[in-house]
């Protein structure tokens, strides 16, 4: 059944069927997350739990696993020092309320929090069931 907000689709014989879950703010001060966010769909809660340390909660588990995670950040002022990168550090999408950890870096691989009025963007796609099924 489709949920509004989701693009579910059988993209691929190989992949199952995927679901897209996008996650965008603005950072109203640097490490910030905006009470209402630009766009979670999919997303219960997003937690700055240390600089550049985020935990995100999904709407729910997936029963497999995540295919694709691309992370965008588009600076107020460009600086190599800033944050540019992010990476996946853990994930319990199975549980009770899909869990998954991601770090910030900058050019350099150091943990960064987005400055002030960074925008940042997360795009996730997910398998929820195996190919056949």
């Amino acid at each position: 059944m489709a949920r509004p907000g989701f693009f579910l689709g059988n993209d691929s014989s190989d992949q199952g069927a995927v679901v897209h879950i996008y996650l965008q703010w603005t950072s109203l001060v640097t490490g910030g997350i905006p009470t209402t966010l630009a766009r979670a769909s999919g997303i219960t809660s997003v937690a700055r739990t240390g600089v550049g340390l985020f935990t995100i909660t999904f709407a729910e588990p997936w029963a497999l696993k995540w295919l694709d995670f691309q992370f965008a950040c588009q600076q107020v002022t460009y600086s190599a020092s800033g944050a540019c990168e992010a990476n996946i550090l853990t994930d319990n999408l199975m549980a009770t309320t899909g869990v998954m950890t991601v770090n910030i870096t900058n050019q350099a691989g150091a943990v960064v929090d987005p400055t002030t009025g960074d925008y940042v963007s997360f795009h996730f796609t997910m398998q929820t069931h195996a190919p056949g099924q």
